[in-house]
């Protein structure tokens, strides 16, 4: 039984003449509000209506029924009043979650420009390596790298994660330089595992033509940070994001490799489920992201 429905035809039935016309104001046939009574006289056990061949009339327990269920339904409007007025206002906590290099990289400071904009949007902004998986209760937007595993989620490209093969003077001085992916298999790699993906397996080129080259590892770090830091040491080729080895390129710390093969792009994606964008803030820093977001510009 929904007791909110019967509840809300008692309140028609309390202002009616007759069964039938309560039932003709709730769109319902005169069998089926006549269940919803019994159902609701059953449920409390006691008689509501007195009817007669003119009128019906409330009886002691109906009249307490009729006060209850008219305030239980003011509660619940103005329940739906109050949330849809939250939805709606540009107030309250957003949290992000972001991985750790583009979390410091990039979007600290994006939040902090929304935040100088919308001082009465909180942001908490959790830096992870770890798969987040949404719905998650205590995240409202998880930014990914790479493949968007669930299809029931939103998905907004923020921008391409294109990558570098790389290695250090020191180590080209010592190893050789690869002159194609395959010659990777005998030179020292450094894994960075990422999500669920395998750190030993890097693919070179696009959508229409992908080569997949599966290499060992000498050594495997969670955090790019790290690996760019032991091929500048000259311990191992990487594979890095641009925004990430570039300015170590310019300066000579690292050297850029396998020119004619280039590593296939990743995606970088704002993922959330599909009732969060109905929050006003929520779509709100949706809108900053996207605006403001792009590695290249920091390249």
């Amino acid at each position: 039984m929904n007791l909110h429905l019967n509840l809300k035809f008692f309140i028609h039935l309390a202002k009616s003449d007759s069964i039938a016309q309560a039932a003709h104001a709730m769109d319902l046939t005169p069998s089926a509000a006549s269940k919803k009574l019994t159902a609701l006289e059953s449920y409390y056990g006691v008689k509501l209506i007195e009817r007669t061949s003119k009128h019906l009339s409330l009886t002691a327990e109906g009249e307490i029924v009729l006060e209850g269920a008219q305030q239980l339904l003011d509660q619940a409007k103005f329940i739906e009043t109050s949330i849809n007025q939250q939805k709606e206002a540009a107030q309250g906590r957003v949290t992000i979650s972001a991985p750790f290099g583009l979390g410091k990289s990039f979007f600290a400071d994006i939040v902090s420009a929304f935040h100088q904009q919308h001082e009465n949007i909180q942001i908490t902004l959790n830096l992870t390596d770890k798969l987040i998986r949404l719905p998650d209760e205590s995240i409202d937007i998880a930014i990914r790298v790479g493949r968007v595993p669930d299809s029931r989620l939103v998905a907004h490209r923020l921008a391409t994660n294109e990558q570098i093969i790389c290695a250090s003077p020191t180590y080209l001085e010592t190893y050789g330089e690869p002159k194609t992916p395959s010659d990777l298999k005998h030179h020292r790699i450094i894994g960075l595992r990422q999500y669920e993906d395998p750190a030993n397996l890097w693919h070179f080129g696009d959508r229409d033509q992908t080569t997949s080259v599966k290499l060992p590892l000498v050594l495997e770090t969670n955090d790019g940070e790290v690996a760019v830091n032991w091929a500048i040491k000259g311990l191992g080729i990487i594979r890095r994001a641009r925004w990430h080895v570039e300015p170590l390129i310019q300066t000579g710390a690292l050297t850029a490799l396998l020119a004619d093969y280039t590593p296939s792009p990743s995606n970088i994606f704002a993922l959330h489920t599909t009732e969060a964008r109905k929050v006003k803030r929520i779509s709100l820093v949706l809108d900053f992201l996207k605006q403001h977001f792009n590695p290249n510009d920091h390249r």
